[in-house]
């Protein structure tokens, strides 16, 4: 994954916001295999502030409202938390391409 500067470095000045985003990204699925619950490639599941490297409740609470509202990610209730998903490509170049396609194209 390849993480866009500008867009980040203003994006850190919301740090609950800036720290779920990441999470997100980072956590996301990247390939069509086996997980539980059943996620969607760039899908990741999130259950609570402590997965989300959130300080607390609240910030975690926040941070998912800001970050719908300004359309970066999208977040879907389940039974223990949420499936989260980064809905823009300003922040991140999602990479879902398999450990070959990198060591073909010289990336390791």
């Amino acid at each position: 994954m390849k993480v866009n500067r500008i867009p980040t470095l203003e994006l850190m000045k919301d740090r609950s916001a800036f720290i779920l985003l990441m999470t997100i990204g980072l956590k996301a699925k990247r390939e069509d295999d086996f997980s539980i619950p059943d996620l969607e490639i760039g899908e990741c599941f999130l259950n609570g502030h402590q997965s989300a490297n959130c300080k607390n409740p609240d910030d975690y609470k926040y941070a998912i409202k800001r970050l719908k509202q300004w359309g970066f990610a999208s977040f879907k209730r389940v039974s223990k938390g949420y499936i989260a998903k980064v809905t823009t490509e300003k922040f991140f170049n999602e990479n879902t391409q398999n450990h070959s396609n990198f060591i073909n194209n010289g990336i390791t």
